[in-house]
């Protein structure tokens, strides 16, 4: 399939997307994979995530509509790696192309839900593109670092004019338990790639960042000057990093 030239609002400071509040889930389904961990083409009308190795979902940020195939109803943004050490422009990169791609799914008519999953160094940018109304968040939970999801659940309430779903998905029963008491929605690693990361990284939230340094911003349509229109393309710049 190809995706039309689509030219979606942007917020003023990086051109990132708005979403669609019209298209927000109106809380997680069941069942629910990790993208790539079951036939891409296989019907599965549950709900996607993006908690797994970014190698599993490269391609998806490139060609957001894959997800169509499946007849997913439902799908959390791409949870795209960064670190403490990531620059912050590349960040800021990360979360252009996760707004795109939940946009673009938008579009599509699949609802989406926000992903806040990012090292706290950088938390101010992990809400660019979200309107205020926006009602459903979700993150990876770390059994060692609890204190981590609550940071983050208080990052989205600040942001939110209303009361908020949020949803945790993986971390054991320290995490599980911390849903229970906050009244968030837990959901259970369900995925052979995720076995044995149930703690948080050492030096970041997440393995480091690849994918972003492997795709360019190409504009389509010709126009340098358009708003929220660019999709990537992959580069060999980096191919053996």
């Amino acid at each position: 399939m190809t995706l039309p030239d689509y030219i979606y609002p942007s917020e003023p400071l990086f051109d990132i997307p708005w979403l669609d509040t019209n298209m927000q889930a109106l809380a997680p389904t069941i069942p629910y994979r990790g993208w790539g961990t079951i036939g891409r083409n296989k019907p599965f009308p549950g709900m996607y995530h993006c908690y797994v190795d970014d190698r599993y979902f490269k391609t998806l940020v490139q060609n957001p509509d894959q997800l169509l195939a499946s007849g997913c109803k439902v799908a959390i943004e791409p949870n795209i790696s960064s670190s403490l050490y990531t620059p912050r422009a590349l960040f800021i990169e990360t979360i252009y192309w996760k707004r795109w791609v939940n946009r673009v799914w938008q579009s599509l008519g699949i609802q989406t839900i926000v992903d806040v999953n990012v090292p706290s160094g950088l938390a101010e940018y992990a809400l660019l593109g979200v309107p205020e109304d926006w009602k459903i968040y979700s993150t990876r939970g770390y059994s060692n670092a609890p204190e981590a999801a609550i940071a983050e659940y208080q990052m989205c309430r600040n942001h939110a004019t209303q009361s908020i779903t949020f949803v945790v998905y993986a971390g054991g029963k320290v995490i599980e338990d911390l849903c229970k008491e906050y009244g968030w929605v837990y959901l259970h690693d369900d995925t052979s790639i995720c076995r044995g990361r149930e703690d948080y990284p050492k030096d970041s939230r997440v393995k480091d960042m690849r994918k972003v340094s492997d795709t360019v911003t190409q504009p389509i349509g010709g126009s340098s000057g358009t708003k929220g229109i660019t999709k990537p393309r992959t580069t060999t710049a980096n191919k053996n990093k």
